[in-house]
């Protein structure tokens, strides 16, 4: 590989890492404080723990089912108190930005997806709130947990 060559390559790496630690779901490395998985499929939505530590939270999505999900995660303890939409579907306008502490967007059928979000203690609201092609509202359906963070 010529001088030139290495440089350019370093350069597009030193890129592709500063991009990725922009984005959810890359980590500089360091050890998240608390790990989550989500189990999700058709109306279950099953999170691997109702308790967790707050700081650096690595959630992990593992979509089973043959439909596509998504973890999103707003601070709130109960998921009847949040604004829906006629179709059944939380209303994410018309929560306060400094409600939503972030998602995991656009989980593919039978695929696992990450991201990292800082979480401080209190009680969330963790859904998919997706609606499908039909009009049904997958939150709606019961993919809905709450999760407290100490």
């Amino acid at each position: 590989m010529t001088k030139g060559a290495s440089m350019r390559t370093g350069i597009a790496c030193s890129a592709a890492l500063l991009v990725c630690g922009l984005a959810v779901g890359c980590s500089g490395g360091d050890a998240p404080d608390a790990k989550l998985t989500v189990k999700m499929s058709e109306w279950l939505f099953e999170p691997s723990a109702t308790s967790i530590k707050s700081g650096n939270v690595k959630f992990t999505v593992n979509n089973v089912g043959g439909a596509e999900h998504e973890l999103v995660i707003v601070k709130g303890s109960d998921p009847k108190a949040l604004a829906t939409k006629t179709n059944g579907s939380v209303d994410e306008e018309q929560i306060v930005e400094a409600l939503k502490v972030g998602e995991v967007e656009e989980v593919a059928a039978r695929t696992t997806k990450s991201g990292t979000l800082a979480v401080e203690p209190g009680t969330y609201v963790l859904m998919c709130n997706l609606v499908d092609a039909n009009g049904v509202s997958h939150f709606a359906k019961g993919m809905v947990a709450t999760l407290t963070v100490k």
